[in-house]
């Protein structure tokens, strides 16, 4: 971690506020530049605050700080992108959470990167900007299974080299008919979207066309890779599930 007493000004995403003493709160941040670390905010819970807005969770602001081990400290902030979209949305407000809760609690500290800076960056704008929540939602799952190091088969059927496949397995990717099993035939589209999920990243999302009727038939294997394979449980994951059921 780059370490220096003299102001810095980076640029962040706020991923939530720990409310610290009467007025104070505790900033947890993705940045750029050192990726996630914590600030002080002296007097963000004031009604006069003026740092307040900057420093909100879902916020993309520019913040000079004082850089410390351990908790930074704010001088002032300036919102970049506010995301009011995302805000006033509910189903997108419920997959922001979800996205920002897999940055605070399972990202190492003082690691920056400059790709999961921008998977969160445009992530969030996809959001804002009113791309499909459960598109954006299924890409985020995608990428943290990469992230995590969990690589699954979407070429051919995970127990030979046969490409004409027919469904997928929890197992970790494509069946084609002969080993299939019990497993039922699935849609060509569905299984499209789930190869398209893991070789396009959330850049391409303008090339990703499929219907949320299909997609949803994704979501119980993503969830299942993501507690099964990278060993994470979002707490978060109750609103998601209400969010898509009726779908």
């Amino acid at each position: 971690m780059k370490t220096t007493t003299n102001q810095q000004r980076i640029e962040a995403i706020i991923l939530k506020n720990t409310p610290y003493k009467e007025n104070d709160v505790i900033a947890h941040i993705y940045s750029l530049e050192y990726g996630k670390i914590s600030v002080m905010v002296k007097g963000a819970r004031k009604l006069t605050s003026k740092t307040a807005s900057g420093c909100s969770p879902i916020t993309n602001s520019y913040l000079d700080i004082i850089l410390k081990k351990g908790i930074s400290t704010l001088i002032r902030s300036e919102v970049s992108q506010y995301y009011r979209q995302i805000k006033e949305n509910i189903d997108s407000e419920i997959i922001a959470n979800v996205i920002l809760e897999y940055y605070y609690r399972y990202v190492e500290e003082n690691q920056p990167s400059l790709e999961q800076f921008q998977f969160l960056k445009t992530s969030l704008e996809a959001l804002n900007n009113g791309y499909s929540v459960l598109g954006v939602y299924l890409f985020f799952l995608s990428h943290v299974l990469k992230h995590e190091g969990v690589e699954l088969e979407v070429n051919k059927c995970i127990h030979c080299d046969d490409k004409k496949v027919v469904s997928i397995s929890l197992n970790g990717g494509f069946v084609c008919y002969e080993h299939r099993g019990s497993l039922p035939l699935m849609e060509v589209q569905v299984l499209k979207a789930f190869r398209h999920l893991n070789k396009l990243s959330i850049n391409d999302i303008d090339k990703f066309h499929y219907d949320d009727v299909f997609l949803k038939e994704l979501i119980p294997f993503f969830d299942y890779y993501i507690e099964e394979y990278a060993g994470i449980q979002f707490k978060s994951k109750v609103f998601v599930d209400s969010l898509f059921k009726g779908i």
